[in-house]
This record gives structure tokens, C-alpha cells and sequence, in this order.
């Protein structure tokens, strides 16, 4: 029985050792993927930065036409392409800066996934934990009742052993009162 328990125990061991193999795989890539997704972003933020910048830059230069604009009349039609020009290109920002909030919102929806993975496997740890102690305690208490069963059972052994001597002492005294009668017919 005791044997059995410990087979069941180190089943139960190797099962939770590999439960820690898969999760330590699992959150070395949910890392690797984190990892690459903070690199994407700090390059994402860095180009944002930039783009930011030149969209400043880039407005700047629009109000800098207009002034020529009000101030040049003659060359409105050379400014009216030039603005053209750096309105394609606030378009083609303000498109990028869509697509790198889209890749952010996708970032943080990882992140949140990777904590609800990460909580998920703590409650099945615990959980395993938990039934691990439950089934030692029950094994305990039945382990507890065999000790005492056979504590029990070496009590009456010794109580029977006892009465097996007194009887075998007894047959003896009565063969030797016999066997004198016997002997004087």
C-alpha cells in the first residue's frame, strides 16, 4: 500500500514537473514575443517621434506658404503644388500614425494576455498544489489506521501466544498427573 502511494506520488511529481517544463516554454517565448514587441515598439515610438516631428516641421512649412501665399500672389500656382505636396505627405503620417496606434492597442492586448496566461497558470499550480495535499492527508489518515490495525492485530497476536503457553502449560500438567495413575494400574 505504502509503495503504491509513493508510486502515485512521484506519478503526481513527474506530472507537476512537467507542467513547470511546459509553462517555463511557454513563458520563454510569451518572453521572446514581449521582448520583440518591446524592441517594435521602442522602434515604433522612435519613428513616431520622428514623424511627429516632421509633421511639425511639415506645418511649419504649410503656414510658412501661406504666408508667402497672402504676401506673393504671382507665385500662388508653384506654393498651391508645394502644398499639395506636404498635404500627401501629412496624409501619409497621420495613415502611419493609425497603423502605429493599431500595432500599440495589438501590443497591450498581447501584454493583457500574457497576465491572464501567467494568472491562469498560478491557479492550476495552486490547484495541483492543493489536490497534492488533500491526497497526502487522506493517505495519512489511512496510513494512520493500518499502523494502528497492526499495533492491534501484534496485541492480540501476543494475547493468543500467551494463551497458547498457558494452554500447552496446562496440557502438560494434566499428561504428567496422568501418566503417574496410569502407571501405578
Amino acid at each position: 500500500m505504502l509503495v503504491h502511494l509513493h508510486r502515485i506520488n512521484f506519478t503526481l511529481l513527474l506530472a507537476l514537473a512537467a507542467l513547470c517544463v511546459f509553462q517555463w516554454n511557454t513563458e520563454k517565448s510569451a518572453r521572446g514575443r514581449i521582448n520583440s514587441l518591446l524592441r517594435s515598439e521602442a522602434g515604433l515610438s522612435r519613428q513616431l517621434s520622428e514623424t511627429t516631428e516632421s509633421l511639425r516641421l511639415a506645418n511649419e512649412d504649410l503656414d510658412a506658404f501661406r504666408a508667402q501665399i497672402l504676401s506673393l500672389k504671382r507665385q500662388s500656382d508653384e506654393q498651391a503644388a508645394t502644398i499639395r505636396t506636404q498635404n500627401s505627405q501629412i496624409a501619409r503620417l497621420e495613415t502611419v500614425e493609425a497603423s502605429l496606434t493599431r500595432q500599440l492597442e495589438a501590443w497591450k492586448q498581447a501584454v493583457e494576455e500574457y497576465r491572464a496566461a501567467i494568472q491562469a497558470r498560478d491557479e492550476q499550480i495552486t490547484t495541483l498544489v492543493q489536490q497534492r495535499d488533500q491526497f497526502y492527508e487522506a493517505n495519512k489518515v489511512s496510513v494512520e489506521r493500518a499502523n494502528a490495525a497492526i499495533a492491534a492485530l501484534n496485541d492480540l497476536n501476543e494475547k493468543y501466544s500467551d494463551v497458547v503457553t498457558r494452554y500447552n502449560d496446562l496440557v502438560a500438567q494434566i499428561q504428567a498427573q496422568t501418566k503417574p495413575a496410569a502407571e501405578t494400574n
